[in-house]
């Protein structure tokens, strides 16, 4: 792990801080912590008793509105939290502190409702039908736009078996098609430690006519015009999204991979009885 001191998305070191506290879930997956209360017995004479958390820094960037988490994992780490994600395995440890997460992942199981809506973003753009798509970090594939009528080429380091002759997963960029009509990256760049540095490393080796990203917009940030409210400092806590995104922000990072976004907005979709708000974004390699 190494102390991230710049912006992800625009590389600038105006940061403001504050203290915030890393999910229990998290620091047991990646370093093995456990949650533990400190009581007389431990003979701390200048620590208060009480319960052991794990502490960490919420960022926030002046010059962009992107808010993140001061830990940036290496690869080992990485490997540690996301390999078998959402297995039976995950699942349990995870609901052993958060046993509210079974019944959420039953929901993401089913795939996204809204997908179609997603299609239809896309399709105002799209000068002739999409015939192949590749996505990043597309897992089986069962969220892909298009899925159901065009080639599927996803690229996940996880290698998850797809279930349709259509779909095919790479794990290595050099090994995969050049060009594509559509990238698409939904719910991918929250996750990385160096977002802006590994989508450049994807774009290098892919290219294609549109590319569609999506983050969600958490929901501490959807005030984030009140600027005088300091909207940032209500992120205390931090899970496995460590980067937070504004509509700003997002449209910072998609700008410096070399990529002119077209649209970059908030969009509120329907998903099984919530409202999920993301920020979405089109765009182009210039010509």
């Amino acid at each position: 792990m190494k102390i991230r001191t710049v912006c992800p998305a625009c590389q600038k070191n105006t940061l403001d801080s504050q203290p915030a506290v890393l999910m229990p879930f998290i620091a047991n997956r990646i370093f093995g912590w456990d949650s533990a209360y400190i009581d007389s017995s431990w003979s701390l004479a200048d620590i208060p008793q009480g319960h052991l958390t794990f502490g960490c820094k919420t960022l926030y960037c002046q010059s962009c509105q992107t808010t993140f988490l001061d830990m940036g994992f290496d690869a080992d780490e990485m490997s540690r939290l996301y390999s078998g994600y959402r297995s039976i395995d995950y699942n349990k440890l995870r609901s052993k502190y958060e046993p509210s997460y079974c019944k959420r992942a039953t929901g993401l199981s089913l795939g996204y409702e809204y997908l179609p809506l997603v299609e239809k973003e896309i399709s105002e753009y799209l000068k002739k039908p999409a015939r192949t798509i590749f996505d990043w970090g597309g897992d089986t594939g069962l969220n892909t736009p298009f899925k159901d009528t065009a080639n599927i080429f996803i690229y996940d380091p996880s290698g998850q078996a797809t279930s349709s002759a259509t779909r095919r997963v790479f794990t290595s960029l050099e090994s995969s098609q050049q060009q594509y009509d559509i990238f698409v990256s939904m719910n991918v760049l929250e996750h990385l430690p160096d977002p802006l540095e590994s989508l450049l490393a994807v774009i290098k080796y892919i290219s294609a006519d549109l590319y569609y990203f999506e983050v969600p917009f958490e929901k501490f940030a959807l005030n984030y015009t009140d600027l005088g409210s300091a909207f940032w400092r209500k992120k205390r806590h931090w899970h496995e999204h460590i980067n937070c995104f504004t509509p700003k922000s997002f449209r910072t990072l998609i700008s410096n991979s070399g990529l002119h976004p077209l649209s970059c907005v908030h969009r509120i979709y329907p998903n099984y009885g919530r409202d999920e708000h993301i920020i979405s974004c089109i765009a182009v390699r210039p010509l």
